[in-house]
């Protein structure tokens, strides 16, 4: 375990997608400075997952957005997009394999995510609305 920068981690992620999608039109806002604790190439995966998400869901959106941020005085991280998020049910825990109920089918990528902030003794929760877009919230210990 060691201190990193989800920050940066966030614009490597996202600076990769850009080199081998160079076609990717998405407006990406992310907030400097958030340092965690916690194994590098673990949260690295996380996050990849999570970014990887946010673009499928904003593939149809005429502007898409995703942003990187902390909920302000917690050590509550989210990302959220603008996509074609879904009405199941707000802040729901994603403490069974997530159901991505838009494409019908059990979304690995999240559930693997979820295992990744367990390790790191956090949680991870959503939150989506139909035409709206997602957000997923995690904390990290």
């Amino acid at each position: 375990m060691r201190t990193v920068s989800l920050s940066n981690l966030v614009e490597e992620v996202i600076s990769q997608f850009i080199k081998t999608n160079p076609g990717l039109k998405a407006t990406f806002e992310i907030e400097k400075n958030i340092l965690v604790t916690g194994d590098y190439d673990l949260l690295k995966v996380a996050v990849e997952k999570l970014i990887a998400n946010a673009i499928r869901c904003t593939l149809q959106t005429k502007e898409p957005t995703i942003v990187f941020g902390q909920i302000e005085d917690e050590q509550v991280y989210f990302i959220m997009d603008n996509g074609n998020g879904f009405d199941v049910h707000k802040n729901a825990p994603l403490d069974k394999p997530y159901r991505h109920l838009s494409k019908g089918q059990f979304d690995e990528e999240l559930t693997a995510v979820r295992r990744i902030i367990i390790k790191h003794g956090g949680r991870i929760w959503g939150a989506e609305t139909e035409d709206i877009g997602a957000v997923f919230y995690f904390s990290l210990n």
